[in-house]
């Protein structure tokens, strides 16, 4: 009996939550507590540049709670929840560079997230394609509420994006991914 009631205790610890967070625009998206923000920068004619913020308006976080810890941690999203606040860019980005219609969702695969500050060689899944992924992590935790902060970059290049560059305007590379979500 004794082994039972343990064996419930435990399994009442371990078990796969999920967190759904759902915004109504990009301004609430970019300002909300909980948050996935990508930064770019486009150059017009040679020496003008930009910078703009995209963000994802709904995503999802599967994890488990072990004691101290997040366990196999995953954050996935329909390519449709993105947005750049410009409806041009945004159709360019989801129908050129994502085709969104043909690889609907975004995931990417945290795994075990520890208390403090590290480097997590994760995986993301884009377009059908699994890529290696390192993302920058603090988790903190007061109370029951876990804070998680994360940062990361990717490039269109490595990823097989397309370039959504045109004659007169070139975009970088580079994009910088950045957010930060609270887990209870």
């Amino acid at each position: 009996m004794k082994f039972l009631i343990s064996l419930l205790l435990i399994l009442s610890n371990v078990c796969a939550k999920e967190v759904a967070i759902d915004y109504e625009s990009y301004k609430d998206a970019l300002n909300g507590a909980n948050k996935i923000v990508f930064d770019m920068e486009s150059t017009k004619a040679g020496f003008i540049t930009t910078g703009f913020s995209g963000v994802v308006k709904s995503f999802k976080l599967n994890y488990e709670i072990d004691q101290e810890n997040i366990k196999d941690a995953k954050v996935y999203f329909f390519v449709a929840n993105l947005d750049t606040d410009i409806d041009a860019r945004n159709e360019k980005m989801l129908n050129l560079c994502l085709e969104a219609e043909k690889y609907p969702v975004i995931m990417v695969e945290l795994g075990n997230l520890e208390i403090g500050k590290s480097e997590k060689d994760s995986e993301i899944q884009i377009r059908g394609q699994k890529y290696p992924l390192k993302v920058n992590v603090e988790v903190g935790k007061i109370d029951d509420v876990f804070k998680v902060k994360f940062n990361s970059k990717i490039s269109l290049k490595g990823f097989n994006i397309p370039d959504p560059s045109i004659f007169i305007a070139s975009v970088r590379d580079l994009i910088e991914i950045h957010g930060e979500v609270e887990i209870k």
